[in-house]
């Protein structure tokens, strides 16, 4: 409270009320026409007299509960393990609260967030993927220009996972235009293909069931040979069974169609 209500400027009409004219607290309070105790004013009186200044003092005020080496402590076992929450790193130090615990690892820099979605790379699909990305670096836009990407996703018809944020008042929780409709297992599923190269793009192919190298065959004697025959472009594909089977890698081969292979567990 004194830090924030008596300024420099009341400081030095206190100092002459009280050495030069030897007023009282009460008086004083009453002249300088401010909303403080008459203790504050002589507790601001006295820390002015001893150190020229109402700023606290370094090494003024509550100590901290840890020492460094103990928030270094807890740093080190949230960076060993970034999935431990606060209560549980508060086992490092059993002296201080969750909020505590939060508050010096925000100080650092380490914030609570989702961890972010990514597919699980073995050894393997690391090696795949620098081996591919070793085999074509020496290529350029104008040869990338060649490549037509072409992918199968699959679709939910009606999806009712994804969060959805709405505006209400009390009591609207259940008003039809509130609510976020569900259907049990997503309402089916749509499985499409679809190509894209730098001069063109294909409509998606329905793809009905499971498909197999048979089914993929015929849909690339439909949606793939055509455009090999008239330009010259580099076919990249995953490594699906059905793309990778001998009987596809013979007809590709046939048809003198040059084709990529990506390595597993990569998204294109």
């Amino acid at each position: 409270m004194v830090k924030c209500l008596i300024t420099d400027t009341d400081i030095g009409k206190v100092l002459v009320y009280k050495d030069e004219q030897g007023l009282s607290w009460r008086t004083i309070r009453k002249k300088i026409k401010k909303t403080v105790s008459h203790e504050a004013l002589r507790q601001a009186y006295l820390r002015y007299k001893a150190h020229q200044t109402l700023k606290r003092q370094k090494g003024q005020g509550r100590p901290p509960k840890l020492s460094k080496r103990s928030v270094s402590r807890l740093i080190r076992t949230s960076l060993k393990n970034r999935r431990l929450t606060s209560t549980q790193l508060r086992d490092e130090v059993p002296s201080v609260s969750k909020s505590t615990v939060r508050s010096l690892l925000n100080k650092a820099g380490l914030f609570g967030r989702l961890a972010a979605r990514k597919p699980l790379l073995t050894k393997k699909n690391i090696r795949d993927r620098l081996e591919f990305a070793r085999r074509y670096r020496m290529w350029t836009s104008e040869d990338w220009r060649r490549v037509a990407f072409s992918d199968e996703s699959q679709f939910e018809i009606y999806s009712s996972h994804d969060r959805v944020y709405i505006r209400r008042r009390v009591g609207e929780r259940l008003r039809p235009d509130c609510l976020q409709p569900t259907v049990k297992f997503g309402g089916g599923t749509c499985m499409v293909w679809g190509m894209i190269h730098y001069l063109f793009l294909i409509p998606l192919v329905k793809i009905d069931g499971r498909m197999c190298s048979e089914d993929y065959i015929e849909l690339l004697k439909h949606s793939v040979i055509p455009f090999t025959d008239e330009i010259d472009i580099v076919y990249l594909q995953d490594t699906a069974p059905q793309h990778r089977s001998n009987i596809t890698v013979d007809f590709l081969n046939k048809k003198n169609v040059d084709f990529i292979t990506l390595p597993g567990t990569v998204p294109i």
